[in-house]
């Protein structure tokens, strides 16, 4: 689901819905948006959580989120050591 919607400075924002279903059960509802407001691409941002079933696989979420940011700051400390020998 795809809308637009009008901010409180009379800006159009593009919003959007995404909603993950295992076995006809629905796991999470994310509210999204493009990350730049000008443009609609395929990568959307999650900004909120509208509602998710607890369970077992939030937990494995949570731990991969944990990963992910390490391997991204990481990667960032390699980006800077190799433009600062540049």
């Amino acid at each position: 689901m795809e809308g637009d919607r009008e901010g409180t400075t009379g800006e159009i924002t593009k919003t959007g819905a995404l909603t993950v279903f295992q076995s006809n059960v629905m796991m999470i509802h994310l509210n999204v948006s493009p990350p730049d407001p000008n443009e609609t691409g395929a990568n959307w941002v999650a900004r909120g959580i509208e509602s998710f079933k607890d369970g077992e696989w939030a937990a494995e979420l949570i731990q991969l989120y944990a990963e992910l940011a390490h391997c991204e700051t990481e990667q960032k400390k390699r980006d800077e050591e190799s433009q600062n020998l540049a």
